[in-house]
């Protein structure tokens, strides 16, 4: 019987990790865990298709299925479990950190976050709260959740736009400063 005006979300906020490399690397990122719900056969055929760069971090059931991939496609680099150190600097140099979720995440993915706080864009699965906290052309780009060819063409787009992904790059960083720091936090 609590009135919904009496009620509000407080989401999570992290560390301020500074802006990343103003002209950014060759690849893209996924950090997190290698399991079937992240999405790991979606992003794999997703670099298939489109032969990008791909890093990708973390561990998990799927990590053997990541390292042959990474044995048969050039394009795909896989860096194993990294120190948070590790994880920041690629973010920073990174095209965009992509979140190709097929479920609903519970919560809110802080590496977004981390990844908003280094003014990195962030391509992700229009699934629950991705689609609260990422809106689509301002500060990411969504796809639809489990389709590889949708998340190559959103691949493909930020790279052949060079004004969309400043002006991602900015707006997430924005979309951190606005909602996401310890002082937003703290109010």
């Amino acid at each position: 019987n609590i009135p919904p005006d009496r009620l509000v979300i407080k989401p999570n906020f992290v560390k301020d990790h500074g802006f990343g490399e103003p002209v950014r690397e060759d690849f893209f990122l996924y950090i997190g865990r290698l399991t079937e719900e992240k999405g790991i056969a979606t992003l794999l055929e997703a670099a298939s298709i489109l032969n990008f760069n791909l890093t990708i971090m973390g561990d998990g059931p799927l990590a053997a299925e990541v390292k042959k991939a990474s044995r048969d496609l050039a394009n795909v680099r896989y860096a194993g479990l990294r120190e948070k150190e590790d994880v920041i600097s690629a973010l920073k140099r990174c095209k965009a950190l992509i979140c190709p979720s097929v479920w609903y995440e519970g919560g809110l993915p802080l590496t977004i976050l981390e990844a908003f706080s280094t003014a990195t864009p962030v391509i992700a699965s229009r699934l629950g709260s991705m689609t609260d906290v990422l809106t689509d052309g301002y500060n990411g780009l969504h796809f639809e959740p489990g389709n590889a060819t949708d998340l190559a063409n959103k691949v493909q787009e930020l790279t052949d736009s060079n004004p969309l992904a400043e002006s991602l790059s900015r707006n997430a960083r924005r979309t951190y400063d606005e909602n996401f720091t310890a002082d937003v936090s703290y109010k």
